[in-house]
């Protein structure tokens, strides 16, 4: 014959009680509220195949390498402190990136540009995927002139 001893006898009469559950972790990165689960009626964000991508990095560099846009950058990248730069930056290119997500079906809003960047993420490996980011890179991240830059003095020897 098996005893239960009081202790046992107490976490059964806990259990027991009308209405008790045990609380879930509430740790705050963890911890989701139930009304901000998403309903299942919420249209999955589109996949997007290389060509896609490619057409998508393409409009970037075009729309970016605008006159217009690269002062507005500039103008940015001077009047504001450096830790204010990425933030402004990216409330800049939204202005360039919430249409063209919007066209490849994407919700044409900040979430959508994230959703379009987590599909890009797919082809990273992709040469002319890494190419185009390179460019993107360049051009939302110019680099001043030096302001004292002088060409080199001594000739480059043409002969070995």
């Amino acid at each position: 014959m098996m005893t239960i001893s009081g202790q046992e006898r107490g976490l059964d009469n806990l259990h027991s009680l009308q209405g008790w559950q045990p609380e879930p972790a509430r740790h705050p990165r963890t911890f989701v509220h139930p009304e901000a689960a998403v309903a299942s009626n919420v249209i999955a964000p589109p996949a997007l195949s290389l060509e896609q991508v490619v057409e998508m990095q393409e409009a970037e560099i075009a729309a970016y390498s605008k006159p217009e846009f690269q002062n507005q950058l500039w103008k940015i990248l001077e009047s504001a402190p450096p830790e204010e730069h990425a933030h402004l930056r990216q409330q800049l290119c939204l202005d360039v990136q919430v249409p063209l997500v919007a066209s490849m079906g994407f919700e044409p809003t900040a979430l959508g540009v994230c959703q379009a960047t987590e599909a890009v993420l797919q082809f990273h490996g992709e040469g002319k995927v890494q190419r185009r980011n390179a460019i993107l890179t360049d051009l939302l991240n110019p680099k001043p002139l030096a302001a004292h830059w002088e060409p080199p003095t001594v000739p480059l020897a043409l002969t070995p």
